[in-house]
């Protein structure tokens, strides 16, 4: 799994470019790229206030030292639950589960001029039985009162 979540990283989805025709990033892409996210663990900046306010979102408004690097304020850690998920989602033929569609539970043939064999076991010699253990029961208590 390692080799191709490898080749999975350098294609991180983007959700500005977007994967339809059209020119707009769909829900499917920003879920997408949400999902790679949590999946392949975020890393989060430290933000100035002072930019927030004025209205600067995302990049613009992070921290840089004196590089001009961003200040790192956490690194959340893959999640392989979501790993997998993603995995199954993105790629359903390597990694989705493979379930059987057509599968016959049944295959009876009928051919004409054949006699079936009648099954060994049959519920007709139980409903006999059970009728013989009834009729014997009210012998039994026929006789039981007869006596008395």
């Amino acid at each position: 799994m390692i080799p191709y979540l490898a080749a999975l990283a350098r294609r991180r989805p983007d959700p500005a470019k977007p994967t339809s025709s059209s020119v707009a990033p769909t829900a499917h892409d920003r879920l997408v790229a949400a999902l790679w996210d949590i999946a392949m663990g975020h890393v989060i900046y430290r933000t100035d206030q002072h930019l927030v306010d004025l209205g600067y979102q995302g990049a613009d408004a992070y921290v840089k030292d004196e590089n001009g690097a961003f200040i790192l304020e956490a690194v959340c850690p893959p999640n392989p639950k979501m790993l997998r998920f993603l995995l199954e989602l993105l790629r359903p033929d390597e990694w989705g589960k493979h379930r059987k569609i057509d599968v016959p539970h049944k295959g009876d043939v009928l051919v004409v001029g054949y006699i079936a064999k009648k099954p060994e076991y049959s519920t007709a010699a139980s409903v006999k039985a059970r009728k013989w253990k009834s009729c014997s029961r009210r012998i039994r208590e026929a006789k039981a009162q007869l006596l008395r």
